[in-house]
């Protein structure tokens, strides 16, 4: 049993050889009291887990996100403070391979890249795979860690992806090509937020709970 409120988006970009970028805006109102996983592909079918995006509490206080390739992230590659109560973009581009010495992934944090070209066996077999975004917990806990997301765009290029530092709320003072009209909430715990239709993101989310 963990705890986890996350949604689900069947990605269409990821066959042997193929390129894709995902970029989403993320908020936390308090920091994190524990680990939680924030972002991840897996396989279908297989259902093999091959790089992940967690925050984590950090040691003093504060909250750190970080990223690995491999089964939840166990080759570590980036970290960095993930301050509360500032929305934050975070971006991947992953070319898609099987092969590690082929698969390629790169990150961004706030508009700046952060990993760049990591060899990595992006593909654990020959499935698609699926993306999943929200809070997943793998120890159940009787209090809840909440997160607000918004603006997710999959993209064939790295110019439609829009990756920029962010200069204010997502859907703030105008419409985002390709976002969410409404951010999500989600609480990692007993109750769980809904999240806002999207037009021509990632498709449209639902409620999540406890599982």
């Amino acid at each position: 049993k963990q705890d986890r409120v996350d949604i689900q988006h069947q990605s269409t970009l990821t066959a042997e050889g193929q390129n894709l970028w995902i970029s989403g805006h993320y908020m936390m109102p308090e920091d994190a009291k524990v680990r939680n996983e924030l972002a991840f592909f897996e396989s279908n079918v297989s259902y093999q887990n091959v790089m992940d995006f967690w925050v984590d509490a950090k040691a003093g206080g504060g909250t750190t996100i970080n990223f690995g390739t491999g089964f939840l992230g166990e080759k570590k590659l980036w970290t960095a403070d993930f301050t509360k109560g500032v929305w934050h973009q975070v971006a991947i581009h992953v070319l898609w391979s099987t092969n590690a010495q082929t698969g390629s992934v790169d990150v961004w944090f706030d508009g700046q890249q952060v990993v760049t070209a990591a060899k990595a066996k992006t593909k654990a077999d020959g499935n698609t795979l699926f993306f999943q975004t929200g809070l997943h917990r793998k120890d159940p806990a009787n209090f809840d860690d909440t997160i607000y997301f918004d603006e997710f765009i999959e993209a064939d290029s790295l110019a439609d992806a829009k990756i920029a530092a962010p200069s204010a709320e997502p859907g703030v003072g105008g419409s985002g090509s390709g976002g969410s009209s409404g951010a999500a909430g989600a609480a990692c715990g007993s109750t769980a937020g809904a999240a806002g239709s999207n037009s021509g993101g990632l498709g449209s989310g639902g409620t999540g709970g406890t599982g």
